[in-house]
């Protein structure tokens, strides 16, 4: 199944979604680029919180609004326990 990614970008709890070049969405706050979310069946997407200098951790699967939420929480616990870059 293939599920095509409308053109352009949205903005959800802060964080802007830009289509990427693997099909799904790249988030970012400002210029900083927290991670990517991409479709998986029905109306659920795969979360991804960057991590810098290491693989991006997979944070589950959830609806796109959640995905971010969660992505964006994420992000902020590592900056405030220093991890973020």
């Amino acid at each position: 199944m293939q599920r095509r990614v409308p053109p352009g970008s949205r903005r959800i709890h802060g964080a802007v979604l830009s289509v990427s070049t693997m099909g799904g969405y790249s988030v970012h706050r400002g210029e900083e680029y927290l991670g990517f979310i991409h479709a998986t069946v029905g109306d659920q997407w795969n979360a991804y919180v960057r991590r810098p200098d290491e693989l991006a951790d997979h944070l589950g699967r959830f609806g796109q609004e959640q995905a971010v939420q969660q992505i964006v929480e994420s992000w902020d616990a590592a900056a405030a326990a220093g991890r973020a870059a």
